[in-house]
């Protein structure tokens, strides 16, 4: 053969193989994600518009993430794999938190016979003594407004005390918490049941996910930013501000959860584990499975122990994976619910709202809870779906909580101070449930509300100092009444327990701060069981008297602040007619009841007037 034909034998042989080489490059360049990450479009850290900074830190205090449209794709020269790997493999980190060591060596638990959660203690060293009606001889007396809220936090752990334990043994291990204080040499070596101190501190740590600044400081970042920032604390020294709890939810919001990151872990070219310390799996270390180049995650959990563990995942958009800084829990906490300052962080005069459900209805049950201004923004839970409409209004969903207004810890709704609104529910199927809302020092409690598809109504007054009931079903509810003078240390408590609710018959409840006079507008005929506490620096006087009666179209007036010593009468006043006018002047003999302890008064009432700080 001459040099000339085997010179042009060899060129087509070249040519040849170019162009298949070049095909297959255009091949695992193409769309599908799961073949090899070489298209730069789908890797979430350049490619994607962040609000997150340069270094990999939270540029502010939520981050919401913009995925951009993907360009045609062009063609271009492939990134090696070598160098796809070699960036997940500096990824990998370690904070030395070991499971068997480090966590606790029992799983999270509920509110079972023996467990002590918040107690005034408890709520002073959150708050300090703005949750105080009065301090006498060093011993607080809690607020109308703090006992409740106190109340409102400590129900919702019944689904599991899990942030509460994740905080608490991050603290232990980066010494934030000194585990000598509780005598023992790690971890592991707490027992739950026989240590008082043990569970209150983590009752404490729990109760902070629901308190600001903790709620204002939450990175709610991409999965891929997750594993970064987690990564980059892992490597360089620890701090408050750098030591993390991470908390997971469905993409409904549901089933939330916390957990203790202890290391990152790259597994392949593009699978990247979140080594965890899940409190509900003790002595196990587990993996959230996160995909850096699709930047979506997995993992198989639960909110608590007795709840079969089921999938978790989510993506850039869900939002549903966050990380909680603890340097904002080691602050005082900012008092929503507190009047005035007394040296301390008051709230800003929002109103917070907490609703749960009593009788838990079946899980194809549509239930709708949502609140509405006059001109029509709302906030709530609609058609499955969590929606905000209100500018600076918030809704932090617990952790812990199995359903959306479960029992054991429904979100806790922020609405901004100036917002008068209508809490409008339904449900397809009978329900029971409890409404709370505090503000400035101020609480309003709203217990065996029945729903049915009809709407039941609930108008909340700017400050709370009245509301409006308008039931879509005949029934009795329990209705508790608090407030708070900050600047007199003296407070108003209010029960009206088995209070006769008619369907479409509205009733208004007003309270006039300024004389202590509580009014009842318009109702049904009707009784109701009466309690009232009224507190001052001196001491606490209760009053109490069964079947008080109301007559349909009265308005119904009665002091509280007529009530200060024990035994007194209550000036309690009628307007039997409704036309402004008070026909009917009585005084009310106290009948020197006793609460019992099942009533709903008696939790409030008996909470109330004896300091001995007895937990639920």
């Amino acid at each position: 053969m001459n040099k000339t034909l085997r010179s042009r034998k060899s060129l087509i042989v070249y040519i040849v193989i170019a162009i298949a080489a070049w095909a297959i490059v255009e091949g695992l360049n193409g769309s599908d994600p799961s073949s090899v990450a070489l298209d730069s479009t789908a890797i979430p850290d350049s490619a994607i518009q962040s609000d997150t900074a340069s270094d990999g830190s939270s540029a502010g205090n939520t981050t919401r993430t913009k995925v951009p449209t993907k360009t045609p794709r062009r063609r271009r020269t492939a990134t090696p794999q070598s160098n796809v790997v070699s960036e997940l493999a500096g990824l990998k980190a370690s904070s030395g938190f070991d499971v068997t060591r480090d966590g606790f060596s029992f799983e999270n638990y509920g509110n079972e016979p023996g467990v002590r959660n918040l107690k005034t203690a408890d709520m002073r060293r959150l708050f300090g003594d703005i949750v105080c009606s009065r301090v006498k001889n060093n011993t607080c007396t809690l607020s109308p407004a703090a006992r409740q809220w106190m109340r409102e936090i400590n129900n919702a752990m019944d689904g599991g005390h899990c942030e509460g334990m994740a905080v608490l043994s991050q603290h232990l291990y980066h010494n934030l918490v000194d585990r000598r204080d509780f005598a023992v040499d790690t971890t592991a070596d707490f027992d739950l049941y026989s240590n008082d101190a043990l569970q209150g501190e983590i009752a404490y740590w729990w109760a902070t996910q629901m308190t600001t600044p903790t709620t204002d400081s939450l990175n709610h970042g991409t999965p891929a930013e997750i594993v970064r920032t987690l990564s980059e604390w892992m490597q360089n020294t620890p701090t408050a501000d750098n030591i993390y709890t991470i908390g997971i939810y469905k993409r409904d919001w549901t089933g939330g959860h916390a957990i203790s990151p202890v290391a990152i872990q790259p597994v392949d070219d593009r699978i990247v584990d979140i080594m965890v310390y899940d409190n509900n799996y003790p002595n196990e270390l587990r993996a959230i499975h996160v995909d850096m180049v699709a930047n979506t995650w997995e993992y198989d959990g639960s909110s608590n122990p007795e709840i079969e563990s089921d999938r978790y995942e989510g993506d850039a958009d869900t939002q549903t994976l966050e990380l909680t800084p603890s340097a904002p829990r080691l602050l005082l906490q900012d008092c929503d619910f507190c009047a005035g300052q007394k040296g301390s962080t008051g709230g800003k005069g929002d109103t917070v709202f907490f609703i749960n459900q009593v009788d838990n209805t079946d899980s194809d049950t549509e239930i709708s809870s949502v609140f509405v201004t006059p001109d029509g923004r709302r906030i709530g839970y609609l058609d499955g779906e969590f929606i905000n409409e209100i500018d600076g209004a918030s809704l932090t969903v617990v952790k812990s909580g199995p359903s959306v207004w479960d029992t054991r810890g429904a979100p806790m709704i922020r609405i901004p101070a100036g917002e008068s609104v209508i809490l409008q529910m339904t449900s397809s199927q009978k329900a029971t449930y409890v409404v709370s809302a505090f503000s400035d020092g101020r609480v309003i409690r709203i217990d065996d509300l029945a729903v049915d598809d009809e709407s039941t109504d609930v108008l909340f007054g700017d400050g709370l100092d009245e509301f409006s009931l308008d039931s879509s079903a005949d029934d009795d509810a329990d209705i508790y009444f608090g407030d708070e003078d900050d600047e007199e240390d003296s407070a108003l408590s209010a029960q009206l327990t088995d209070f006769d609710l008619a369907a479409d018959q509205p009733v208004t409840f007003k309270f006039n701060d300024a004389d202590g006079t509580f009014v009842i507008d318009g109702n049904d005929d009707g009784a109701y069981d009466l309690d009232i506490v009224n507190s001052d620096a001196e001491g606490d006087v209760a009053f109490s008297i069964d079947d008080v009666a109301t007559i349909d179209e009265s308005n119904i007036e009665f002091d509280m602040d007529s009530i200060d010593t024990e035994g007194e009468a209550l000036d309690y006043n009628v307007d039997e007619t409704g036309d402004g006018t008070y026909e009917s002047d009585e005084d009310l003999a106290d009948d020197d009841l006793s609460i019992s302890e099942e009533d709903f008064a008696a939790d409030d009432l008996e909470w109330y007037i004896d300091d001995s700080d007895s937990d639920l």
